[in-house]
């Protein structure tokens, strides 16, 4: 179900969809994803997961909702020229200021690189006090089974927070992240 934010907020290219898995579609993706991200970050992770590159229709523990929300996204921003997204998962952790969704090795080497756009998908959100997602000038608060869908050249932050907060995001990008920095030593020839 679309909100009211986006038909607000539609000419920022903000889009909030809630409800966005049914009931039991949702409580089978909650236990699939405290299973997985419980095993791969513990129980009381505090940090964002590290940045993985996906090409398209990789498998992976959360290929199922990543390519959801790919497609998803894909009936707001034109991604019909990505080879792929980046993905993060948040369990109880936020990025620390204002920032741009960038790629930032790239930006190490004095390159510009956006995905088409961020999705945030919120499986679980409880006891929250703070948390809130400033997009530019507008404030979004995150709830169980919201998605929220931005540009990606917009500076947005979260509010520190305490309670429940875990978040999946998809990155859809046309270009691959780059893996390391890259030198000019390494590329001359012997």
């Amino acid at each position: 179900m679309i909100t009211d934010i986006q038909k607000i907020h539609e000419r920022q290219s903000i889009i909030v969809i809630d409800d966005y898995l049914s009931k039991s579609e949702l409580e089978k993706f909650q236990k699939h994803f405290y299973d997985f991200a419980g095993d791969i970050f513990g129980n009381e992770m505090e940090r964002p997961s590290s940045r993985q590159w996906f090409d398209c229709w990789d498998k992976h523990d959360f290929s199922d909702i990543c390519k959801d929300l790919f497609l998803l996204s894909s009936q707001y921003f034109d991604n019909s020229k990505c080879i792929g997204y980046e993905f993060w998962v948040r369990k109880n952790s936020r990025p620390d200021s204002w920032h741009f969704d960038i790629d930032e090795k790239a930006k190490k080497l004095g390159k510009t690189s956006y995905p088409t756009c961020t999705v945030i998908y919120y499986p679980e959100v409880s006891h929250l006090n703070g948390g809130r997602i400033h997009i530019e000038d507008t404030i979004i608060t995150p709830k169980t089974n919201r998605v929220i869908i931005f540009s990606a050249n917009v500076e947005h932050f979260v509010e520190e927070f305490t309670g429940k907060r875990s978040g999946i995001l998809v990155l859809p990008r046309e270009v691959p992240l780059i893996k390391k920095e890259i030198f000019i030593e390494d590329c001359a020839e012997d």
